[in-house]
């Protein structure tokens, strides 16, 4: 009996235990550039798509998404053609980082549209916007839709400028 329940309780940490490596995966992208992605959990659809959940991070050139929930790669003629994040989503880029619920990424314009409560950090800078940011990652060029709130970190400028840095409002 003692022995039966030490091999169901073994078994049942395994299965609650998360997943020591984790999973990989690789696509090109259009400019040859490759899309790596690693994931708790990774499965490929018929088409070529990839779905990943757990904690997943996709590197593409100087974009990194992390994200805590759902990731989808879609693949267009074996090419990654646009990524989508759902959870808790995180994007480094260019200096710049995104914060929000939800992440489209298309791969031909390098375009980022986050959306759900998002929020971009630039240096001492923090945008949030009431819809979506977009921001092209090539570029670095910003669209806050269709307003933002400016906030400035008063110690990161003083660190970064040597002085005060005066400016709160809407644009």
């Amino acid at each position: 009996m003692r022995t039966a329940a030490a091999a169901a309780v073994t078994m049942l940490a395994a299965l609650a235990a998360p997943a020591a490596a984790g999973e990989t995966a690789t696509v090109r992208g259009p400019d040859e550039t490759v899309l790596a992605i690693s994931a708790d959990r990774l499965a490929r659809g018929a088409g070529g798509d990839i779905f990943a959940g757990g904690q997943v991070r996709a590197v593409h050139g100087e974009v990194d998404v992390r994200c805590v929930g759902t990731l989808t790669v879609y693949v267009e003629d074996d090419l990654f053609a646009a990524l989508e994040a759902r959870g808790v989503v995180r994007v480094a880029t260019g200096g710049k980082h995104l914060r929000g619920a939800h992440l489209l990424y298309e791969a031909a314009p390098r375009l980022l549209t986050m959306s759900g409560s998002p929020l971009l950090e630039d240096g001492s800078t923090i945008y949030a916007a009431s819809d979506r940011i977009l921001l092209y990652a090539e570029t670095g060029v910003t669209r806050c839709e269709p307003r933002a709130e400016l906030f400035i970190r008063k110690d990161k400028a003083r660190e970064a400028k040597g002085g005060r840095k005066k400016f709160l409002g809407i644009f």
